[in-house]
């Protein structure tokens, strides 16, 4: 009998060390820079520096998978007009967990995502939800205990437009518009078309700017979006964008807001020319073209007749248009807000199911 007892001591203290052990022991982490390459990156992303991909588009992500329970992601901010105050927003979205919204306060930003997650594989998604203007982004690494390969995605969509692509005033949950910055309310991630895209299980890229137009532009604007189009930075046009990163199976077209009424053969004649370079240059592509969902009535028909116009001319069997069917408008400043932007996705879903994916095999 006290053999027996003297064998169960040990093994008592060695049970009751393991769950001290467990309560007070952190999961052993390690950092994965920027260049690694379980790093997925989709858009206009800048690779100069590929310990610092630099990236100033909406909606431009960067998505890998891991496995443990937390994660810690490093990603640098150079600040709007390069103020020390005013900074970019991002969405960092974890499995199906509840989309996180983040304002970044600096230049650089080290920010816990998770910390209780299950030890099992985990996707993550880092997504820039403003815009160009706000200033560009450097994602630099994840800490997280591993970091594994993710699948890629077959079909991939570029949207090109003005604001409304941009996701510009369409989340006022946190900061009522005209509260603070007039980017406050900007969230590309649940903009129409990446919400479209991953819809149709697709990546996304948006080549927008607010204020642009296809002839002419807005509020002192003096580029426009096929000024800008060949450039990873867009409005400030110093890198040239390498396109062969990314190659869209659909081009969604979404402009004409911001030119206005204006003289109807400048307009027909530069959406005509920006269409045969997309054609040109993306042969297989599906193009579509949108009116504009936020068009007041005294303007639709006029902006309706002009794509009409070039529709007809352009007279490709693989470009289809589309006119929205309600005005959206509900969200800051005329634009449209989170529930008009799934209810436009409602309408280009139906739309586009049984039109897309026509051509199979695809060339990278």
């Amino acid at each position: 009998m006290i053999h027996a007892v003297k064998a169960k001591i040990p093994l008592l203290f060695c049970l009751l060390t393991m769950l001290s052990c467990g309560r007070i022991q952190k999961e052993t982490t390690q950092f994965y820079g920027a260049e690694h390459p379980y790093f997925h990156y989709v858009g206009r992303v800048d690779f100069v520096d590929k310990t610092a991909p630099r990236f100033w588009a909406p909606g431009v992500y960067i998505q890998t998978r891991f496995t443990g329970s937390f994660c810690e992601i490093n990603i640098n901010d150079e600040g709007y007009l390069k103020r020390s105050s005013e900074h970019n927003y991002i969405e960092v979205i974890i499995d199906s967990l509840p989309i996180q919204r983040i304002h970044l306060t600096g230049k650089s930003n080290k920010i816990v995502v998770a910390t209780k997650l299950s030890s099992g594989k985990h996707t993550l998604t880092i997504c820039k939800s403003t815009e160009t203007k706000i200033g560009y982004l450097e994602f630099i690494g994840l800490r997280v205990k591993k970091l594994i390969p993710i699948k890629k995605k077959k079909r991939r969509i570029e949207f090109i437009g003005d604001s409304m692509t941009c996701g510009n005033g369409m989340d006022n949950t946190t900061i009522k518009c005209g509260e603070r910055h007039w980017f406050d309310q900007h969230c590309a991630y649940i903009s129409y078309g990446p919400t479209l895209a991953r819809r149709l299980n697709a990546e996304w890229m948006l080549t927008s700017v607010s204020g642009f137009g296809m002839s002419r532009s807005c509020c002192n604007n003096t580029k426009t979006i096929p000024d800008v189009y060949d450039y990873t930075d867009l409005s400030q046009q110093t890198k040239r964008w390498k396109k062969s990163n990314y190659r869209p199976d659909l081009i969604s077209i979404c402009l004409g807001q911001n030119d206005g009424k204006q003289d109807v053969t400048l307009f027909t004649t530069t959406y005509l020319r920006f269409l045969k370079k997309l054609r040109r240059e993306n042969p297989r592509v599906t193009l579509l073209i949108l009116d504009s969902p936020m068009a007041k009535e005294s303007f639709k028909p006029y902006l309706d007749s002009m794509l009409t116009i070039v529709f007809n001319k352009f007279n490709d069997q693989n470009c289809f248009m589309y006119f929205f069917k309600k005005r959206y408008n509900k969200g800051c400043v005329g634009h449209p807000d989170k529930v008009e932007h799934e209810l436009m996705v409602e309408e280009l879903y139906g739309f586009l199911k049984g039109k897309l994916w026509r051509n199979e095999s695809r060339s990278d």
